[in-house]
C-alpha cells in the first residue's frame, strides 16, 4: 500500500501542469542515473559482486590442486625419510648427482 503511495506522489511531483518539471525530472533522471551506478557498478556493484565469485572459485581450485599436490609431497617426503634408496634416486634424478667414477649421459 505505502509503495502505490509512493508512486502516486512521484507522478505528481513529476506531472506536466508543474511549473518546475524540466527540473525535477532532470533531478530524478540523475538520481535514477546514481541508483543503477550504485546498483550495477562500483566497489560493491552487481558486476564486482559476479568478479568475486569468478575469483572465489578459481582460488577454490587452485587450493584444490595444492591441496594434491602437498599431499604427493609429502608422501614423498616421507618415503625418502624412510628409504635411503628412495632418497639417492630422487637427488640423482633430480640434481644429477653420481657416485664416484659414474658418468652421466644427457641426451636432448
Amino acid at each position: 500500500m505505502a509503495f502505490k503511495s509512493m508512486i502516486q506522489a512521484a507522478r505528481h511531483w513529476l506531472r506536466d501542469e508543474h511549473p518546475q518539471v524540466r527540473r525535477r525530472r532532470m533531478i530524478a533522471t540523475g538520481v535514477g542515473v546514481l541508483l543503477v551506478w550504485f546498483v550495477l557498478g562500483g566497489r560493491q556493484g552487481l558486476f564486482a559482486l559476479a568478479m568475486s565469485q569468478r575469483e572465489k572459485a578459481s582460488l577454490r581450485e587452485q587450493i584444490a590442486e595444492l591441496t594434491v599436490d602437498n599431499a604427493a609431497l609429502r608422501t614423498q617426503a616421507d618415503a625418502m625419510a624412510r628409504d635411503p634408496q628412495a632418497c639417492e634416486k630422487t637427488a640423482r634424478e633430480q640434481l644429477q648427482l653420481m657416485r664416484p667414477g659414474e658418468i652421466i649421459y644427457r641426451f636432448q
